[in-house]
């Protein structure tokens, strides 16, 4: 986020001035900045700024919007103006918390733009499954889209029956994505894996006020603080909780955040100058904004919507001269044939052209062709370095690709591996771990049992850092030094960075 005072304007001269904007927004799509907060201005010297502001935003083709104004100082959101039905931004957001929280509900206010009847209207829009509508609890990982236009308005209307995704994406210029995970106890691994596999930019922590930061969501929130996950956190059902209860409620939110194991500062938005300030501040990972919500009444919904709106993608786009494009779902379409979605790191790929799919159980790569991209129902022909999307594969059946998988351009001969070993803190463990333990491990879409074969210690116990070597137990996966890895076995958890790939 830019933070400029009009005196560093006049400095650098307004030609700098656009250089260094536009190169900002070519990066992330969006900027937020401020003018006069580090040196109070005349009334005429920001209106001056203003007007000179207005006039680069005219030059660059971007959308501005005045956030704040008061008569010494502004704050300002420039968004680059949409040239192409097809070209939209996106940050995806992984959504947690307890069971009953209102995770689902909050999403079907946010995404189908009405508001909850109190009963169950908004989440019976996303739950697919009978079970699911029958309880009202979240079993698997389901997908909503929020849009927003080139000056930050909402483009979903108020439908009541699906929504039409690709003409939600042709209005857009922003697209937030998010991953509405389950809250229950026993889909705690289907949860890990949607956190891990979504290649998300933050998290979104639901709390319902009237139950507070327990069970589940300590659960969830360790493992986001344990990933290094921007995280904010939402309070819902406002509507009908006492006052003290809600207060009770933030308090202990307050202490948990800013307990050692989480170490991070709450902010307690309220108004446009409270969401200014957590938006700049959020991709840093120190601060927690908190949100009160009402799905009901729609109280706190308008400083939702306008954080979610700047706040922009945490992941640094990548140098690699390759493409890896990571496999986390798969399904069969009449008449395309086999399709897989996931997201793109590195060079970007076209429709048409052949990549190498693995690995197999052998740790083999096959070539397989690209028939066609599809970002959220549109069909387009390139997809770029970090945009997740789902791929028509030619001439591959169902049953020959898993979850894990990747398809990889411009590598030569990869390799897969059944050996790695990683720096390791244990998070928590009842007892001690020694050599043989066996636990599940997450590298991003990647979940499989693997077993210690030797650590540098002879026993873990929480709070422990080792370096451990391990071996997934049915096949080799595809694998990089410096990727983060969740270790895992019912309750106990483990944290670890890949070190040393080994033959």
């Amino acid at each position: 986020m830019l933070n400029s005072s009009y005196e560093w304007q006049n400095e650098c001269g307004i030609k700098d001035f656009a250089s260094d904007l536009l190169s900002e927004l070519e990066i992330n799509g969006d900027v937020l900045f401020s003018v006069g907060k580090e040196s109070e201005l005349t009334e005429k010297e920001l209106e001056n700024a203003i007007k000179k502001i207005e006039e680069v935003c005219g030059e660059l083709n971007a959308a501005l919007t005045i956030l704040a104004k008061t008569e010494k100082s502004a704050s300002f959101f420039v968004r680059l103006k949409k040239t192409d039905e097809y070209a939209f931004y996106e940050t995806r957001i992984c959504t947690v918390g307890n069971v009953d929280a209102g995770k689902s509900t909050l999403l079907g206010v946010l995404t189908h733009n009405i508001l909850d009847d109190g009963r169950g209207l908004a989440r019976n829009k996303l739950l697919r499954h009978r079970h699911e509508k029958e309880t009202g609890r979240t079993s698997c990982i389901g997908q909503q889209i929020l849009g927003f236009d080139d000056f930050g308005n909402v483009v979903n209307p108020a439908v009541h029956g699906q929504l039409d995704w690709g003409k939600l994406c042709q209005n857009s210029s922003k697209i937030v994505n998010f991953y509405d995970l389950a809250g229950h106890e026993k889909y705690f691994k289907t949860t890990v894996s949607g956190i891990m596999g979504s290649a998300s930019d933050y998290c979104m922590l639901i709390v319902g006020s009237n139950h507070g930061l327990t069970g589940m969501a300590r659960e969830h929130l360790g493992v986001a603080v344990a990933l290094g996950l921007p995280t904010f956190a939402v309070v819902t059902k406002i509507d009908f909780t006492p006052a003290n209860i809600i207060k009770q409620t933030i308090s202990g939110m307050g202490k948990a955040f800013k307990s050692s194991g989480v170490r991070r500062i709450p902010i307690l938005v309220q108004n446009v100058n409270h969401v200014i300030v957590a938006a700049e501040n959020f991709n840093s990972s120190k601060v927690v904004p908190i949100f009160k919500v009402s799905s009901v009444n729609g109280d706190g919904m308008e400083n939702l919507k306008l954080f979610l709106n700047l706040v922009r993608p945490s992941r640094k786009k990548s140098t690699a001269q390759n493409s890896i494009f990571a496999v986390d779902e798969i399904f069969y379409k009449v008449g395309i044939g086999t399709v897989v979605a996931g997201a793109l790191t590195g060079k970007p790929i076209r429709a048409g052209s052949t990549m190498s799919l693995g690995p197999d159980e052998n740790g083999k790569f096959s070539p397989v062709g690209v028939r066609s991209i599809e970002r959220k129902y549109l069909s387009v022909s390139s997809l770029n370095d970090g945009e997740s999307a789902a791929l028509a594969l030619r001439k591959i059946k169902r049953n020959e690709i898993r979850k894990g998988m990747f398809l990889v351009q411009n590598i030569a001969n990869p390799m897969a591996y059944r050996h790695f070993r990683g720096t390791v803190t244990i998070l928590h463990h009842a007892t001690t771990i020694k050599k043989n333990y066996q636990a599940v491990v997450h590298i991003g879409s990647i979940h499989q049992s693997a077993k210690i074969m030797s650590m540098d210690k002879q026993i873990l116990r929480s709070g422990d850092v080792a370096t451990v070597h391990f071996f997934f137990l049915k096949r080799p996966e595809y694998i990089q030094i410096g990727q983060l890895f969740l270790f895992r076995e019912g309750k106990t958890k483990a944290i670890g960075r890949i070190a040393e790939l080994v033959e």
